[in-house]
């Protein structure tokens, strides 16, 4: 599957989130899907949430969110495909942990992308976004 996105959508969304950086930061990712051969990134939108140095969620309850993607879901026309979330790389890891794999299983996500952030010597962000497929355990038997 190839996965596209909008230069300018993820420019944006690099400012918002070198804004909080040091804390995680956690938005939407919109767009069309072309069957099983891609996705198309149109749109990363913003959503109400907490973050700290080491986890970010979307505030209030499932319903909420529920609601949220209903809602962007008919005033933009575009499909949910996913979030995408910071790392702080200074102090985690590039790639996701148990807890990304899992949100991203739970809320239905074709894909996820991570921004791993690094603040160089110069004090300038560095950021480094690459996207994600669930991982989901191969149904099977033991013999």
């Amino acid at each position: 599957m190839r996965i596209t996105c909008s230069k300018s959508e993820l420019r944006k969304f690099k400012v918002r989130a070198g804004r909080r950086y040091r804390d995680e930061y956690i938005e939407t990712l919109w767009g069309l899907r072309k069957g099983k051969s891609g996705c198309n990134v149109l749109l990363v939108s913003v959503i109400p949430q907490t973050g700290t140095a080491h986890a970010c969620e979307a505030s209030g309850s499932d319903d909420d969110f529920a609601k949220y993607l209903k809602a962007t879901a008919k005033s933009t026309g575009l499909t949910y495909l996913g979030t995408i979330h910071t790392h702080n790389g200074n102090i985690h890891e590039e790639i996701p942990s148990g807890a990304d794999n899992l949100g991203a299983i739970a809320s239905g996500e074709y894909f996820f992308a991570i921004d791993c952030i690094h603040r160089a010597p110069s004090g300038r962000l560095r950021h480094d976004v690459k996207f994600w497929f669930p991982q989901r355990p191969i149904k099977g038997t033991l013999k």
